[in-house]
């Protein structure tokens, strides 16, 4: 016998809000952890350079989360996106703050010194 059930539209509708939020990853742990398995990944490698370009944005994603926490509560935002229909942080409806904008200037104020001059 199949475990596979095919539901109406309503029940679907009516257990779509039972979804429980997601578990998001320790950020302290987080952005290590993928550094080093890109790292890792690069070794002998054919794309190894990439892949070690990979590791040098994550650690600076972490630089930059690190020094500029996120200091608003994203809570009801997502939930009114989510009740709509939508993206949770689309473009198209989710202006980047300054938050955002901070966080991308580190970023790059980070990785600027290992670009290569025609970047």
């Amino acid at each position: 016998m199949s475990s596979i059930r095919i539901v109406s539209p309503d029940e679907v509708v009516k257990t779509a809000g039972a979804i429980p939020p997601l578990l998001f990853a320790n950020l302290k742990s987080l952005y290590s952890r993928r550094a080093e398995r890109l790292r890792q990944l690069a070794e002998d490698h054919p794309l190894g350079d990439y892949l070690k370009f990979a590791a040098t944005v994550v650690n600076a994603q972490s630089h930059a989360q690190h020094d500029n926490p996120l200091k608003i509560d994203l809570t009801d935002t997502l939930k009114t996106a989510s009740d709509a229909g939508r993206p949770p942080l689309s473009v198209k409806t989710f202006p980047r703050s300054q938050h955002w904008q901070t966080l991308l200037a580190a970023i790059i104020a980070e990785l600027e010194p290992e670009a290569p001059e025609h970047v």
